[in-house]
Order: structure tokens, then sequence, then C-alpha cells
């Protein structure tokens, strides 16, 4: 600590902060127009994006409401998408409960934890499913928002739906 108060009265301590002091002001004033533009640029970029993202979402919902027959099509796809998310965090929860286990068993033998440092395919596939089964519910979630969205604005939100083929299949054998 001596040693730094020392050093820090000395002439050359007092230039060389001067230097560094003025070299940090030259050059900060083109790196923040620098990082102004870029982010500037970005934020362009993103504001189109979800422009263009909500201009579509407006032309589906319109095409659902011009044409009432399409809702229950995509209310059937959404249903697919989360039966199919759904299915895929099955199968990811599956191989997660495999690595689990393999690790404790080879816990309980009372074997080094080197083991869990390397891992095997099955984790990474796991959580890697569990991340395209978040992503299939997203997109059923969404696609059940612009069904409703169009049935409130049909005046249809309180009646049932049309029963399926299958459902007056049964209905008559009673």
């Amino acid at each position: 600590m001596s040693r730094l108060l020392e050093e820090m009265t000395t002439v050359n301590w007092w230039l060389s902060v001067v230097v560094v002091g003025v070299a940090i002001n030259l050059v900060s004033g083109p790196i923040g127009r620098l990082l102004s533009r870029l982010f500037s640029a970005l934020s362009s970029k993103w504001r189109n994006r979800t422009d263009r993202k909500r201009s579509e979402e407006a032309r589906l919902l319109q095409e659902l409401i011009e044409n009432p027959a399409k809702i229950e099509g995509e209310r059937d796809r959404a249903m697919r998408r989360l039966v199919a998310g759904v299915l895929v965090l099955m199968v990811a929860l599956a191989l997660l409960s495999f690595e689990i286990s393999d690790a404790f068993n080879y816990m309980m033998d009372r074997k080094s934890w080197v083991f869990l440092e390397h891992g095997t395919p099955r984790g990474f596939i796991g959580a890697i499913l569990i991340v395209a089964s978040v992503g299939e519910a997203s997109s059923a979630i969404g696609i059940l928002d612009r069904v409703l969205r169009a049935r409130k604005a049909l005046g249809h939100l309180l009646q049932m739906p049309e029963p399926s083929r299958l459902a007056k299949l049964f209905r008559s054998n009673d």
C-alpha cells in the first residue's frame, strides 16, 4: 500500500494519468457515435420486424373473420401443435429421468462425480427437446389467441363449436 502511495506522488504517474485521460476522451467520441448508429439501426430493424409481424397477424385475423370455416381448422391445427409439444416434452422428460437415474446410480456406487462432468447425449437432447416443446406450445397459444379473437369478432365466442364427426357417431349410438 505504501508503495502505491509513493508511486502516486511521482510526476510519471500524473503524466500517465493525463495521457490516458486524453486518449480516452479522444476515442470515446467516435466510439459513442458508432454505438449510437449501431443501436439505432438495431432498433429500426426490430421495429420493422415487429410491424411486419403485427400486419401479418392482422391479415391472418381478417382472413379468419372473412372465412369463418377456417376458424375450426386453425383451432385443430393449434391442438395438434399442443399435442405435439406435450409428446416432445414427455420424451424429453423421459430422457432426462434416465440421465438423472444413471447419475444417481453412479453416485450410489460411491464412484466419483467425474461422470457428471461429461454427461451423456441424453441430457443434452432432453434439454433441446424441452426448448422445442415450449416453442410448439407458444405457437399453439398464438394460434388459439387468433382463433378466439376471430370468434369474438364474429360474435361466436359463447357458442359451442359444431361437434366433430366422431362425437356425432358416438351420440347416434346412444
